[in-house]
């Protein structure tokens, strides 16, 4: 016994043949999805729907409440930038209709500007609240998130008053203070969207040891030649009796990285001695000062 006639029969093989109504519903794959940036940024960027299936159209855009569509909420390339320069996370939806589907919702996880380290640890931590000059601390940038330090592409240290350091552009920063004073530590992260916001860490140095003679060390890093300049001993410090060291011999001694001696001098308290460094390689040296019973050591940077 036969279901269904002859016409019957036919009109369905036409629904499914080659461009039928029904083969466009059983062939059609809708695997849609929103192209753009992850990161949006201040600056209005476009975004669209790709994978579209055939005859889409009735495009309509929302974001979520960080974001803003500039223009285009009713195409399909709407501009949408950040309202606010914080790094959060938001979300981007695209809708469109097609055939007998309907309207078909799209949705792309997204997160506004670069994120910004939240606070600077040091490792070793200061004692006592003070830093100790030519010690070499680690100073390391911080996230309340670490998913957040996979968007960044890298960072920007800086210390001002300048002191010694590594220029490092990862997440941790090398640094020793040559001098007493207080000196601040920024970070900021690159990503997307430029520069973040600073995080900085407040550090106040002072001498822990050592011979007890203020000197600087310029410049540093040094090119060609490197100069040690000598000021007036600190009173109450460890062989600093004005008495006793004025013109007092000093030995002033350049170490390589594996601490053999590249450079070495005598001089007395307020003279200043020069090193020539033009034919020594780039890298990291310390320069020791002693008084025969006490000594001093700074790391120096050489780049050419």
């Amino acid at each position: 016994m036969n279901l269904f006639t002859n016409g019957q029969k036919i009109r369905m093989r036409a629904n499914f043949a080659p461009g039928g109504f029904r083969d466009y519903f059983q062939y059609q794959t809708i695997s849609s999805y929103i192209n753009g940036n992850d990161a949006v940024c201040p600056t209005a960027a476009t975004y669209s729907i790709n994978g579209l299936p055939t005859g889409a159209g009735n495009f309509n855009w929302e974001v979520g409440p960080r974001l803003e569509i500039v223009s285009g909420a009713n195409t399909n390339n709407p501009q949408i930038k950040a309202k606010l320069s914080s790094h959060r996370d938001d979300w981007i939806i695209g809708s469109f209709t097609a055939g007998c589907y309907g309207r078909i919702y799209v949705r792309k996880e997204v997160y506004t500007n670069t994120p910004y380290p939240n606070y600077i640890t040091s490792d070793p931590v200061p004692t006592n609240g003070f830093y100790c000059t030519g010690t070499f601390y680690q100073f390391s940038a911080m996230f309340n998130d670490w998913d957040q330090a996979n968007l960044v592409d890298s960072y920007q240290w800086s210390v001002s008053p300048n002191t010694f350091n590594n220029a490092s552009t990862t997440w941790t920063f090398l640094a020793a203070f040559s001098a007493p004073g207080n000196y601040t530590i920024t970070v900021r992260a690159m990503g997307e969207c430029g520069l973040s916001a600073p995080a900085e860490i407040h550090c106040q140095a002072k001498r822990c040891s050592g011979i007890g003679i203020n000197y600087v060390i310029a410049p540093n890093p040094a090119n060609t030649v490197m100069t040690v300049m000598f000021g007036k001993p600190n009173p109450g410090f460890k062989g600093s009796d004005p008495t006793t060291t004025s013109g007092k011999r000093l030995t002033v001694t350049l170490y390589d990285n594996m601490f053999n001696v590249r450079r070495t001098t005598e001089t007395t308290i307020g003279n200043n001695i020069t090193f020539n460094t033009s034919d020594l390689e780039d890298g990291i040296y310390y320069l020791q000062i002693s008084d025969g019973n006490y000594i001093d050591q700074q790391p120096v940077l050489i780049t050419h």
